[in-house]
């Protein structure tokens, strides 16, 4: 996977760019920097939120209205498969110049060709796609993702055959699905206790944790509590990562102001829920 991303200085001069909070402008840049090598990501707000703002205290909900804020202005879409969902950056096979890019772990939305160059086994060099332009080509034949090069989604005042415009195209590319994932979001949040907890620590704990918060912190979690603890943890220098030392104080509350020794949090009581 390569590692650097390019930012074109001409996108702060843009009326879009100009349309956007200041946050807003931030989740873009931080989109760019942390996505796949295709210009994907995981369409979990709260993943996103752990990528782009993980030292900062901001809501799913704040975060749901930026992704929109994007999704306006024709940056990202959002779309769904396998009842996950998932961000595509539009342009971003316009300003990315990679020499080498590997396959994404996401699939793809319809219509988008992937460009991959990259090292398999043996060292042996897999192209596809490579001299495409890649991005939004309706002339791709979907099921091989082989096209022709007559440019990306933006790239035309129509974008297929039956001589739709932009607009249509890109209402029939984004899913229908901001009413079904806010309803479905906030119901999660209102009762499961691993989502309580990634929204008061902006952490995406891993996986082998998630059904150990969920029984520490039980079906009705002090939220108050948890943030206190959450609060003096970080005050005291300790890493916000460290699930196991953070619901110890969570059950045995927050030890005194004397000093502590940061490595009592690395194998404690509640070691045996955590560690695998």
């Amino acid at each position: 996977m390569s590692k650097r991303r390019m930012i074109d200085s001409i996108c702060r001069e843009s009326d879009s760019y100009a349309s956007l909070n200041y946050r807003q402008r931030d989740l873009w840049i931080g989109l760019i920097c942390t996505a796949d090598d295709q210009g994907r990501h995981k369409g979990s707000p709260a993943l996103i939120r752990s990528k782009v703002w993980p030292c900062d205290d901001i809501t799913l909900d704040e975060v749901k209205k930026d992704i929109d804020a994007l999704i306006n202005v024709d940056y990202i879409i959002l779309y769904e498969n396998d009842g996950s969902q998932y961000i595509q950056i539009i342009n971003w096979w316009k300003y990315q110049q990679m020499q080498w890019a590997g396959p994404s772990d996401y699939p793809a939305p319809d219509g988008w060709i992937d460009r991959m160059r990259y090292h398999s086994k043996g060292r042996q060099i897999v192209q596809e796609n490579w001299d495409s332009k890649g991005g939004y080509n309706t002339q791709c034949d979907k099921g091989s993702y082989q096209g022709s090069d007559k440019g990306s989604y933006q790239g035309s005042e129509t974008d297929n055959e039956q001589g739709l415009t932009q607009e249509e195209v890109k209402r029939k590319l984004k899913p229908e699905i901001k009413d079904k994932r806010e309803s479905e979001d906030n119901e999660q949040e209102q009762f499961d206790p691993l989502t309580i907890y990634i929204n008061i620590t902006n952490t995406d704990p891993i996986d082998s944790t998630h059904d150990q918060i969920r029984d520490i912190l039980g079906d009705q979690p002090d939220h108050d509590k948890l943030k206190q603890v959450f609060k003096m943890w970080c005050l005291k220098g300790y890493n916000p990562m460290n699930v196991e030392g953070i619901l110890e104080w969570y059950v045995e509350g927050i030890p005194d102001n004397k000093k502590t020794d940061k490595k009592s949090y690395t194998g404690g009581k509640y070691a045996e829920f955590i560690n695998h």
